[in-house]
C-alpha cells in the first residue's frame, strides 16, 4: 500500500510551509526498511540546480546522539566521487538513491545494543563539495524514522502551520500506518471520513480570515493516531500613509505599546509574530500597507513595561527575520556560549518556536543615568587613540574589564579607545567585522548597559570612545540580505534595496551595500544617530571606507584606488548627516585611496588612517632602506592642510613591530635587535618621533608592552594565515617584564608631553624620517621640542637642529644641557634616542635606567613620609626643594597628586578604602615610590 505514497520533508516542518525538497517512500519509513530518497534540488537554497552529478551525504540521529542535530554513522567521504552515495539523476533536477536503512548506515560504524533511529539527516553536494544543498536557510535536511505501532500524518501540506490568502483552496492528504477507520476534522467538525482505508483526501476552500485548527485522526479499534495542522487565512492588506513621525523599527509609543515599522518593498504581505503572539501569525499583527512609502507597520499593545519581548517579521508565509534595526539579537545557537557571568540573565531563545536570529525590544525601559555630562573631546590634532579588541584584550572579553582597565590606559596617557566593532556579528568569536546587526550590541562582550557604563566612565576619565563601524558590507545572516535573497546562488536577489548582488570593487568580504541607494542611506543614517544619542560615543572609523563607491572597478585594484568624486560625494553626504546631529563628532575613514581624494576628505574633516607599519618596522629592524616614515604621519609630507592623519606603527592588520624584531632584527658585532631588551628600546625609539607629531595617532592593544606574536599565530603555537583572526594569547603578565615596563613609560611620557593641557603643545614642526638619524623639531611660542635618534646599527653623530642655543632639558631622564652650538652634533650610541625641551616638563611616570631605587627603597634617597599607616593625611618631607608626590591604588588609579615646592607637602587621604596604596614622588632625577597604608 506505500508504492504510491510519498512522505514530504522539511527541517522547517514544525515552523512554516516549505516546497518538498524531498520525497521518502515508504512513507513511514523505518530502520530495517529500504528506502527511496527523492531530492529535488529546485527547492532549498536551490544550490544544486543543473548539477549533473550529485551526492549524499547521510547520517542518522539516533537515541544516543547528543542532541537533534548531533549526526551519527555519517556516509560519504566529501569532495569524492563516492560510489556508496551516487545518487540517479531522474531529469528536471531530480535526483535518487536507495538503500537498506540499517545496513547503509552500518558501513560508517556498529550500532549499539538497544540504540534506535529517530531519523535521517542529509546535505547534497557536488563532487568537489564545494556546492552544497541545503534548506532555504543553509541549514541541514531531516526526515523522521518511525518504530512500529499506529501512526497518522497529514502529507499535505507538510508543514504544522501554513498561511493561505483569502479565497485560496488547497488539497489536504493524510495517510495512516495501516488501513483503520480515519476521519478529518476541521475547527473541530468532522468533514470528511473513511473505513478501512489508509489514506484521503480533502479540498478546502472559502474559509475566512483567521486561524484554522486540522486534525487527522486513525484508529484501528485499539490504538489510536492522530497529527494536527494549522493555517491562518490572512486578511486583505488595509493600505495607507505612515505619520513621518515614526521612523522604521521599533517605536515606543507607550510604556506598554510599540509600533513596527519595517521598510520592504513588492512583499505580499508581512506578520508581526513574537512573545505577544506565541510565536504564530495572528490577523491581530497583520502588517498595514503604504505603497508611497514601501513601509509596513502595526501597533503591537498590552505589553509589560521593562518586559523584554522577543519579535520577528514573517514576510510573504516564506522567510522570518528580525527587524534590521534591533537593539539586541537573539540567536539559536550562539547564546548558548555566552556566559551568565559576561550577561547575565539572558533572554532564552525562543527554541522550538522560530528560527534564525530574534530581535528584542523593552518598552517602559528605564534610561540609563548618565553620571558624566558635558564631556569635552580632545581635538584631533591632539588625540591619541587606543585600538582595543575586547575578546583578546583580556580573558573576560568584556566591557566591564575594560572599565575596570580605564587607569591603566589613562596611566599610558591615551585619550581616546577605538573598540573594534561590537555590534552584533556572526558567530562570537570573532574581529567584528562580519557584521549582521549594525546597530545591536554583540552579547558576548556584555549587556548594552555594560558599554554605556564603560562609555560613561571613560568620559569621567577624559577619555574618548570612538567605535569601529562595518558600513562597507553585511553578512548573510543580516535581514537586508534574507529580505531579497537568491538561495540558488546564494546571494543578494537583484531587487535587493540594499545590497549589491555582486561586489563593486576588489577585496570585499561579506555582501557589499549599495550606498548609492536610498535605502542604504536612511539605514546608515539611523543607525549611526542611534550610537550618536543612546551611547554617546564620540567618533567612528569607518571600516573599508573606499569600498562605498558603486563604480565598478571589478578586480582591478589600482582603478578602486583611484580619485573618485562619486565616492567622494557619497562620504561628504554621510558625514553631513551625522554632523547635523553632533557637529562635532569625529569621523575616521580606513580608506588608502589616491592622494588626492584622501586630502579632499581631510579638507572636509575627516581623518584617515595612515599606515606606518612597513617603514617603522624596518627601522626598528635596523633596516634602513625604506624607513622613512613621514608619509604615514606628517601632514606636510602628503601636502594636506589639516592634521588629519590617524598615523600608527601598528594595527590588527599588521605583524607586531616586536615580533619582527625578533625573528628578523639586525644585528652588528654585540648589538643584536633580536634580543628583547634591544629590541623594545628601538620601539621606544621610534614612538618618541611617531607620538608627538601633531595629529592624531594610534597605539594597537599592548603595542605599549612590546606584543611579539604574530597576526598569524595559532593556539598550538604555530604560525599560519588560517589562523589570522584566531584568538591570541592574552599577556598581562608583561608588566612584570622591566624592558617591557620601560616602553610603557616612555610612551606615557611622550603621550603625556602630547596630551596634558598645562603643557603648551607645538603648532608646527618639522619631521627629519629619512636616513640613520631621524629628527623631529616641535615649535611653540611657550615650548620648544627636539626629538633626536639613531636608528643606525653603530654609534654616531646627529644634528638636533636645537632652535637656539642656551639651557634645554632632558626630558626622558629630568637632566639638563647647555647647548653653545645649536647645530653642534650630539653623540648617540646604535639604538639611542633623547627628546629636550625649552622648559623643563614634569611628568611623573619618568624612567630613569640608572634609577635602582624600588618599592621598597623611598627612603634611600632623602625622601619620609608620616605617619604609615595613616587614616585621613599623610606628610612628605624630602632632602629636594621641588617634587610630586602622586598616589596610587594597587590597579593603578590616580587618587590624588600634588606639586610641592619648600620640601615638605601633605595629601588627604578622605574617601579612600583601607587598604593598601603606592605613594610616588616624582623628582628631576626619577621616580620613587614607597607603599602606603591606609587604615
Amino acid at each position: 500500500m506505500f508504492k504510491k505514497a510519498l512522505f514530504f520533508v522539511s527541517i522547517l516542518a514544525g515552523l512554516t510551509a516549505k516546497a518538498q525538497i524531498l520525497s521518502v517512500t515508504p512513507v513511514f519509513p523505518k530502520e530495517q526498511d529500504t528506502v527511496t530518497i527523492i531530492y529535488d534540488a529546485t527547492q532549498g537554497n536551490a544550490a544544486l540546480v543543473g548539477v549533473s552529478q550529485v551526492y549524499a551525504h547521510a547520517g542518522v540521529i539516533t537515541t544516543r546522539s547528543t542532541s537533534n542535530a548531533d549526526w551519527r554513522y555519517v556516509v560519504g567521504n566529501w569532495g569524492t566521487a563516492d560510489a556508496r552515495v551516487q545518487m540517479q539523476n531522474l531529469g528536471n533536477n531530480k535526483h535518487r538513491i536507495r538503500y537498506h536503512m540499517k545496513n547503509f548506515y552500518a558501513q560508517a560504524g556498529t550500532f549499539q545494543a538497544g540504540e534506535q533511529i529517530l531519523s535521517m539527516a542529509f546535505v547534497f553536494r557536488d563532487q568537489s563539495g564545494n556546492t552544497v544543498g541545503r534548506t532555504a536557510e543553509g541549514k541541514d535536511i531531516y526526515t523522521p524514522v518511525f518504530s512500529t505501532g499506529l501512526f497518522a500524518r497529514i502529507v499535505n501540506p507538510e508543514a504544522k502551520l501554513t498561511l493561505r490568502n483569502s479565497g485560496s483552496s488547497f488539497l489536504v492528504e493524510a495517510w495512516a500506518s495501516k488501513s483503520c477507520n480515519i476521519h478529518i476534522s476541521l475547527d473541530g467538525n468532522v468533514v470528511h471520513s473513511k473505513s478501512n482505508a489508509d489514506s484521503l483526501q480533502y479540498l478546502v476552500h472559502a474559509l475566512g480570515a483567521g486561524k484554522h485548527t486540522l486534525i487527522f485522526h486513525a484508529t484501528d479499534g485499539t490504538l489510536n493516531a492522530s497529527d494536527t495542522q494549522y493555517f491562518v487565512v490572512n486578511p486583505a492588506v488595509r493600505n495607507g500613509v505612515l505619520d513621518a513621525s515614526y521612523h522604521q523599527g521599533v517605536n515606543y509609543v507607550a510604556n506598554d505599546k510599540v509600533r513596527l515599522v519595517l521598510f520592504a518593498p513588492n512583499k505580499s504581505y508581512i506578520y508581526a509574530i513574537g512573545d505577544f503572539s506565541n510565536w504564530e501569525p495572528d490577523t491581530a499583527y497583520f502588517m498595514n500597507y503604504s505603497p508611497s512609502q514601501s513601509l509596513w507597520w502595526v501597533d503591537v499593545p498590552n505589553l509589560t513595561p521593562g518586559k523584554e519581548v522577543g519579535f520577528q517579521y514573517w514576510v510573504d508565509g516564506k522567510i522570518r527575520v528580525a527587524d534590521p534595526f534591533s537593539e539586541l539579537v537573539l540567536n539559536e545557537y550562539d547564546d548558548a556560549f555566552i556566559t551568565a557571568q559576561t550577561y547575565p540573565n539572558l533572554k532564552p531563545y525562543p527554541k522550538g518556536k522560530t528560527t534564525n536570529a530574534v530581535g528584542v525590544m523593552t518598552p517602559g525601559k528605564t534610561a540609563y543615568n548618565w553620571t558624566t555630562q558635558n564631556f569635552q573631546r580632545p581635538p584631533k590634532e591632539k588625540l591619541v587613540i587606543y585600538e582595543l579588541l575586547l575578546r583578546d584584550f583580556a580573558a573576560a572579553h568584556s566591557f566591564k574589564v575594560v572599565q575596570d582597565s580605564l587607569a591603566y590606559l589613562k596611566r599610558l596617557g591615551i585619550n581616546a579607545i577605538k573598540l573594534m566593532p561590537v555590534n552584533e556579528f556572526e558567530g562570537n568569536i570573532s574581529w567584528g567585522y562580519n557584521p549582521s546587526f549594525h546597530m545591536a550590541v554583540d552579547k558576548y562582550y556584555g549587556k548594552p548597559e555594560d558599554l554605556k557604563a564603560l562609555i560613561d566612565a571613560a568620559h569621567k576619565e577624559g577619555i574618548a570612545i570612538i567605535l569601529d563601524v562595518v558600513f562597507n558590507h553585511a553578512f548573510s545572516q543580516s535581514p537586508l540580505c534574507q529580505l531579497y535573497w537568491n538561495s540558488a546562488a546564494f546571494k543578494p536577489a537583484s531587487n535587493n534595496p540594499w545590497v549589491n548582488p555582486d561586489a563593486r570593487h576588489p577585496f570585499n568580504v561579506g555582501y557589499d551595500m549599495n550606498h548609492e541607494s536610498r535605502a542604504t542611506q536612511y539605514w546608515m543614517d539611523r543607525i549611526l544617530k542611534y550610537w550618536v544619542q543612546e551611547f554617546k560615543v564620540d567618533g567612528f572609523r569607518f571600516d573599508l571606507s573606499k569600498g562605498f563607491t558603486q563604480v565598478n572597478s571589478g578586480s582591478d585594484v589600482a582603478a578602486w584606488g583611484r580619485y573618485d568624486a562619486s565616492r567622494i560625494a557619497l562620504l561628504k553626504r554621510m558625514a553631513d548627516q551625522i554632523r547635523a546631529v553632533d557637529a562635532n563628532i569625529h569621523l575616521i575613514l580606513e580608506h588608502f585611496a589616491d592622494n588626492s581624494e584622501e586630502k579632499e576628505l581631510n579638507d572636509y574633516g575627516f581623518m584617515t588612517w595612515g599606515n606606518g607599519n612597513a617603514p617603522f618596522s624596518e627601522a626598528t629592524m635596523g633596516f634602513l632602506g625604506s624607513s622613512d616614515f613621514g608619509w604615514s604621519i606628517s601632514r606636510e609630507h602628503r601636502g594636506f592642510n589639516q592634521n588629519g592623519i590617524v598615523g600608527y606603527m601598528e594595527s590588527h592588520d599588521e605583524e607586531r613591530l616586536m615580533y619582527k624584531n625578533k625573528k628578523f632584527g639586525n644585528a652588528s658585532g654585540s648589538y643584536l635587535i633580536q634580543n628583547l631588551p634591544v629590541g623594545l628600546n628601538r620601539v621606544a625609539m621610534a614612538s618618541c618621533l611617531f607620538l608627538p607629531v601633531p595629529g592624531p595617532k594610534m597605539i594597537w592593544q599592548f603595542g605599549e608592552l612590546g606584543y611579539d606574536y604574530s597576526i598569524n599565530h595559532c593556539s598550538n603555537g604555530t604560525e599560519s594565515p588560517n589562523c589570522r583572526l584566531d584568538v591570541k594569547p592574552v599577556r598581562w603578565d608583561y608588566w612584570n617584564d622591566t624592558n617591557r615596563r620601560k616602553l610603557y613609560y616612555v610612551m606615557a611620557a611622550m603621550n603625556y608631553l602630547k596630551t596634558f593641557d598645562a603643557v603648551a603643545y607645538p603648532a608646527d614642526y618639522d619631521l627629519n624620517a629619512a636616513g640613520q638619524y631621524k629628527r623631529l623639531n616641535l615649535w611653540h611660542p611657550d615650548q620648544n621640542v627636539v626629538v633626536v635618534s639613531n636608528f643606525g646599527m653603530a654609534a654616531g653623530s646627529a644634528d638636533p637642529n636645537f632652535p637656539f642655543a642656551g639651557r634645554w632639558y632632558d626630558y626622558l631622564s629630568g637632566d639638563s644641557i647647555e647647548v653653545s652650538n645649536k647645530n653642534g652634533a650630539i653623540s648617540l650610541a646604535a639604538g639611542a634616542y633623547k627628546v629636550f625641551t625649552s622648559k623643563r616638563v614634569v611628568h611623573p611616570f619618568y624612567w630613569k635606567p640608572s634609577n635602582s631605587a624600588g618599592v621598597e627603597d623611598f627612603e634611600a634617597v632623602g625622601f619620609r613620609c608620616y605617619p604609615n599607616p595613616a587614616n585621613r593625611v599623610v606628610f612628605v618631607e624630602g632632602s629636594q626643594g621641588w617634587f610630586t608626590t602622586s598616589l596610587y591604588d594597587i590597579s593603578g588609579k590616580l587618587w590624588n597628586q600634588e606639586t610641592v615646592s619648600g620640601g615638605r607637602g601633605e595629601l588627604s587621604l578622605q574617601g579612600l578604602k583601607p587598604g593598601v596604596y603606592v605613594l610616588q614622588i616624582s623628582t628631576a632625577t626619577g621616580v620613587y615610590s614607597r607603599r602606603l597604608m591606609v587604615e
